[in-house]
């Protein structure tokens, strides 16, 4: 029986994007994606690939894995690289 993992991506989108005070239009534009894909994983409508979660990451200025880990007790500035 094989188990499947699904890693919601939203919140993390959300909160990296508010703790680097950019809007969604700028923070688009810098991961080099469309401001309409940015809402649709910020609203947990899509997935990120590999490759954008690590661009948001850097424009973020967060370890990648703060964007999949994203809960209640953790915040941000705790996990900043």
């Amino acid at each position: 029986m094989s188990k499947t993992i699904q890693i919601n991506t939203a919140k993390g989108f959300k909160v990296g994007r508010a703790y680097s005070e950019l809007g969604q239009k700028a923070a688009a534009e810098q991961i080099g994606i469309t401001q309409n894909y940015l809402s649709l994983l910020e609203h947990g409508h899509s997935t990120p690939s590999l490759d954008v979660l690590v661009r948001a990451a850097n424009v973020y200025g967060l370890r990648p894995s703060l964007l999949l880990q994203q809960s209640e007790q953790s915040t941000p500035q705790d996990e900043r690289e």
